[in-house]
């Protein structure tokens, strides 16, 4: 497990994998030069990579561990959503293929085992993946929610903890870069029904979160994932990365940090090109209207190409959006060319003002709670509990819904501010390098 450490350390390891061996002492077979500081393996385990051999005493495996902690109470005595239980899995089966990606706190890569693909996700620090564990205890196996198959601590075989869980397809992030790389386009417009599928999903899913005691506090594309499955066969949508998460308050509806004590030490909550005002503003009390926010500029960000504030430095993307709120928030909508979402988007706005206080005298620190069926009434769908199928979408559904295109800027490079992604325009094709 160790070894999976030092590949989130930053080690470069194209191929890893486990096997079970005879229980000896640990030992390093071959290049000696490269001074791994590892501890003791997986029970029973060996680790193929590259050249380096490594291999572990038996121990007792300790299983799946999630933190201690009990649940939060559910909003307004509602039903936590029912959960499906994860199959048996077995670590020592798991093979390591390739790095799907890595961000500040994390990485994640791909893993094969006998049944299956899954992505196991290492933390790159102490207690970096303990809460998103902590929340997937209680949300694994919820329908739109990932199922965790295995979770392993902060400790001394695995300083950074690491989980594994079922894998799913591409994000809405992935598929708005892709069909941007395949245009002469710098930004593309979602057409207005398959938006409101999206919305009526991520709502039905937020409010799932919510009931189970927690808000999300970095919804954006790249966290809105399709199922598994191939290209054709419409899905569910899923939400993923609980990194962030808070806890709910039942009583009085505020949130506050699983631990406060490590407040500094995980900095400001979410993305800031999506994130709500309050989280701009650095409080530690976000509430579910927070993640209603979030995904009214996600959807206006997939409904018009672009936010007002998108490519701006943060401190002007914080003004910018706190004017918006204070004022009503017209130009969100501005570029909306599909009358019925851009209605359906305005309706959902006026409950995140309402919630948030910005018609009232109780100010942002307000505890007004959502009301979550009059939004899905103005989406245009009829339950918020169950997951109709005319909802779920697939990748080529998705991708024909993003044929309208933002005229294209003349220059023959750019750089997308929120992506980080060069696009470099080569005759009459396009090509993407991640930075």
């Amino acid at each position: 497990m160790l070894v999976l450490a030092s590949l989130a350390a930053g080690f470069a390891l194209p191929h890893l994998r486990f096997v079970p061996v005879t229980p000896r002492t640990a030992t390093v077979v071959a290049d000696a030069t490269l001074n791994l500081n590892l501890p003791d393996l997986l029970s029973t385990t060996a680790l193929f990579l590259g050249g380096v051999r490594l291999e572990a005493p038996l121990e007792s495996p300790a299983g799946v561990v999630v933190p201690t902690r009990a649940p939060s109470p559910p909003l307004a005595a509602e039903v936590v959503p029912a959960r499906s239980p994860a199959p048996p899995f077995a670590i020592e089966q798991l093979i390591i293929k390739e790095r799907l990606g890595k961000g500040t706190q994390s990485e994640v890569l791909l893993g094969v085992t006998p049944t299956g693909s899954v992505a196991v996700k290492i933390g790159l620090k102490a207690f970096a993946i303990a809460r998103e564990a902590s929340v997937l205890s209680v949300m694994s196996g919820v329908a739109g929610f990932p199922t965790m198959l295995y979770y392993e601590p902060d400790g001394p075989r695995s300083p950074g903890g690491f989980l594994v869980v079922s894998l799913l397809g591409p994000s809405l992030d992935d598929l708005l870069r892709t069909r941007q790389s395949q245009s002469q386009s710098q930004l593309t417009r979602l057409s207005g029904p398959t938006l409101l599928r999206v919305a009526r999903c991520m709502l039905r899913l937020i409010r799932r979160l919510h009931v189970a005691g927690y808000v999300h506090n970095d919804i954006k594309p790249a966290n809105i994932l399709l199922g598994a499955g191939s290209s054709m066969q419409p899905t569910q949508l899923h939400l993923i990365d609980f990194g962030s998460c808070t806890n709910i308050s039942s009583s009085t509806l505020a949130h506050r940090m699983v631990n406060e004590n490590d407040a500094q030490a995980y900095g400001p909550v979410g993305t800031a090109t999506y994130a709500s005002v309050a989280a701009d503003a650095n409080v530690r009390t976000m509430r579910p209207a927070d993640d209603l926010e979030s995904l009214v500029y996600t959807l206006c960000d997939l409904a018009s190409g672009s936010l007002p504030w998108k490519g701006q430095p943060d401190a002007v993307k914080v003004a910018m959006k706190h004017e918006n709120l204070a004022r009503g928030g017209t130009e969100l909508f501005e570029g909306i060319e599909d009358a019925a979402a851009s209605v359906a988007l305005q309706a959902m706005w006026a409950e995140v003002r309402r919630c948030q206080g910005a018609d009232s005298s109780e100010g942002a620190a307000g505890g007004t709670a959502v009301d979550y069926e009059a939004c899905m009434v103005a989406l245009g769908g009829n339950s918020i509990d169950s997951d109709p199928p005319a909802d779920a979408i697939s990748e080529l559904a998705f991708m024909a819904a993003l044929g309208q295109f933002v005229p294209a800027l003349p220059d023959l490079s750019f750089t997308h501010p929120t992506l980080e992604t060069e696009y470099t325009r080569e005759d009459s094709s396009s090509t993407v390098r991640r930075l």
